[in-house]
């Protein structure tokens, strides 16, 4: 328990502390598509991380595969010391939510400072409920729904989430470079995506008759694709706050992006189980509903975030 904790106090500085460093170190104008790209190489990592990890685990041990991970862990953790020694700040950027320098402000006016702007929470709504929705589908629930109902075997229903992470790896990057070069406009490319991605789960409610692999592998490789434009999240709150406060306000996203796949998980579990017949077969019905409760909570905060202060 104690060794699991401290991999995600680890790990939680690894996309923070990306996002940080994007900020500092490049023009404004880049960070869409930086952001993007590592939330890509991030998403591509588990993927390909399974099948050498089980070769590895047969071939020498999980214990001296544990080793070898700490030690190239390790061996990155010095590299990335070395080349981030220090820190170069292109200048400040212009903002839209005037603020007190953050040194004179302290960390208590700082925090109130942002729980107190609307636009953090209306973001953060959106944050909560598009990664919740997709990261409770993804990590738990549309594998026992494509084997419970739909009658795929679990090699068919891994292959089919599968094209979850694939449309995500695709999307996130394509998300950066829209609203840098097309839409020039963060806000924007969230609500085409989002709006999108909010449709694609209709498919899962019964509406539309769908038994085949290729179809459903077809839906959810456009679900994750949409659903990575929310990444651009992170870029709509950093261009409201200066400079300085940056890396406050991205984590703070991050939380909502955090708590929403541990809350929906739970949720959707306890809509299902609810709705369980006997011997706790799950039916349709019951994961139908959970998905359309899914799709009034993600509908919803995307409402409230359209009505986000955005810059032009």
């Amino acid at each position: 328990l104690a060794g699991r904790a401290l991999l995600g106090i680890g790990m939680a500085a690894a996309l923070m502390g990306s996002f940080k460093v994007f900020v500092n170190r490049y023009p404004p104008r880049r960070f869409s598509t930086l952001s993007g790209a590592i939330i890509s190489i991030g998403t591509v990592g588990p993927v390909l991380a399974t099948s050498p990890l089980v070769y590895l685990n047969s071939t020498i041990g999980w214990r001296l595969t544990f080793v070898y991970c700490g030690i190239i862990t390790v061996a990155l953790a010095l590299s990335l010391f070395w080349v981030l020694r220090e820190d170069h700040h292109e200048g400040g950027q212009e903002i839209l939510i005037a603020t007190p320098p953050v040194g004179k402000a302290g960390v208590i006016k700082t925090l109130g400072l942002v729980f107190g702007t609307l636009a953090f929470w209306q973001i953060g709504a959106m944050s909560f409920f598009r990664s919740g929705t997709f990261m409770g589908l993804q990590g738990v629930w549309l594998g026992p729904y494509l084997m419970d109902v739909k009658g795929f075997t679990p090699l068919t229903a891994g292959n089919i989430l599968m094209t979850l992470s694939v449309g995500g790896a695709i999307g996130a990057p394509i998300a950066g470079y829209l609203a840098e070069r097309v839409f020039r406009s963060a806000k924007s490319v969230i609500l085409l995506g989002i709006s999108l991605y909010v449709l694609l789960l209709i498919p899962l409610m019964g509406v539309l008759k769908i038994d085949s692999a290729v179809a459903y592998g077809a839906v959810f490789i456009l679900q994750g694709f949409f659903s990575s434009f929310g990444v651009l999240s992170y870029t709509h709150i950093k261009e409201l706050f200066p400079l300085s406060m940056s890396g406050t306000v991205i984590a703070g996203v991050n939380f909502f992006v955090m708590a929403g796949g541990a809350v929906f998980m739970q949720i959707i579990g306890i809509i299902i189980s609810s709705y369980s017949g006997p011997h706790q077969i799950y039916s349709a019905g019951a994961y139908q509903l959970a998905f359309f409760v899914c799709l009034l909570g993600i509908a919803a905060s995307l409402i409230f975030y359209s009505f986000s202060k955005a810059r032009q």
